[in-house]
């Protein structure tokens, strides 16, 4: 089935839908560009099944994502507002609303030298690393692993529909 079928529900407290599209070069979730009524761009990202195969982080990554957002935030780290998320709305999968960013997908971001010989690093992974490190430590003990710049990928994306 369509995972779009459940935005109206995965929206509900949020707002109502005037047009989505789906955001292409994602690398885990599936993205999705919605306008509401209201002319609020968001995204929506819904993680593949529980059932699928993937690697021992992947699991509950999303709802890692959405705590990151929350507690960052209000530290005058530049990430998106979370507007809802949790599971079941889309059965066996988690979701995650928040606002849109503008940016550029992150594969479209210039590469920065590492320096020592080492390969170029991904703007966005230093900019992840120094938004990581304007949270208190404390605050930051779910931050396990160097991913993929996920919410960088998403928030720019231009809507079609």
């Amino acid at each position: 089935k369509d995972l779009c079928q459940y935005l109206p529900d995965a929206l509900a407290e949020v707002g109502t839908i005037a047009a989505f599209a789906r955001l292409e070069g994602g690398m885990y979730n599936t993205g999705v560009q919605v306008r509401l009524q209201d002319g609020r761009d968001l995204v929506v990202k819904i993680s593949p099944p529980s059932t699928a195969p993937g690697l021992t982080y992947e699991a509950g990554l999303l709802p890692t994502e959405a705590d990151y957002f929350r507690r960052a935030l209000p530290l005058g780290v530049p990430v998106p507002e979370v507007l809802a998320a949790g599971t079941g709305v889309i059965p066996g999968r988690d979701h995650l609303v928040m606002s849109m960013l503008p940016g550029r997908p992150w594969w479209k971001i210039p590469q920065v030298p590492s320096g020592a010989g080492y390969p170029p690093v991904p703007t966005c992974h230093v900019h992840r690393r120094r938004s990581a490190s304007l949270l208190p430590h404390t605050a930051r003990p779910w931050l396990r692993f160097n991913g993929p710049c996920s919410s960088i990928g998403t928030s720019g994306t231009a809507m079609s529909s």
